[in-house]
């Protein structure tokens, strides 16, 4: 674990990007945090036509990465055994430690104007 924790808010406040959690990762990012939807990961996922994924496994929780209406679905993993265990496919599969591709990230993504879907998401919790 690279305590990425810091770099992950950071690149959830940059782009605006709601963000969900597994029950390893809550606390990661504080529960109140107004993009955090800790584990509503179904709600949010299936309104989203881009979802990045990082360090995590997919298993029964994110419905072993069927996204049916995703249109890209990114994954970060250390582990390159890792990308592309999902049912949905990859179109970016980028292998490396959590920390400093979230550190990247943040660097190449512009912020988003996400507040309508934000809102709505709230609406919906």
């Amino acid at each position: 674990w690279s305590g990425g924790g810091a770099a992950l808010a950071a690149f959830v406040d940059h782009t605006g990007i709601p963000l969900v959690t597994r029950q390893a990762g809550r606390g990661v990012v504080p529960d109140d945090h107004p993009l955090c939807f800790g584990r509503d990961w179904s709600n949010v996922a299936h309104q989203a036509d881009v979802l990045l994924i990082v360090g995590t496994q997919s298993n029964y929780f994110f419905g072993y990465g069927l996204f049916p209406r995703l249109e890209h679905l990114i994954q970060v993993d250390i582990n390159p055994s890792e990308i592309g265990r999902t049912r949905t496919p990859v179109s970016v599969g980028i292998v490396g430690d959590a920390k400093t591709v979230l550190e990247q990230l943040r660097d190449a993504v512009p912020a988003l104007n996400t507040a309508a879907w934000v809102a709505r998401l709230r609406k919906q919790a």
